[in-house]
């Protein structure tokens, strides 16, 4: 439900985003949380909605 949760407060004006990037992130507050959602995938749903997110995806995942 991530990316959901992003999506809804994209269209709520949120425009700045934490995310795990290779597994690693998370809440070091939160005992048993799973973490962040993945960068690749909340950068991959933005740009493939035509958002620019600064973000160069191919560099990203490599």
């Amino acid at each position: 439900m991530g990316l959901a949760n992003a999506l809804a407060a994209l269209n709520a004006g949120i425009d700045r985003f934490d995310a795990s990037l290779g597994g690693l992130g998370g809440c070091p507050y939160a005992s048993g949380a799973s973490g962040n959602i993945c960068i690749e995938d909340l950068v991959h749903m933005f740009q493939h909605m035509g958002r620019d997110t600064g973000v160069d995806l191919d560099r990203l995942l490599a």
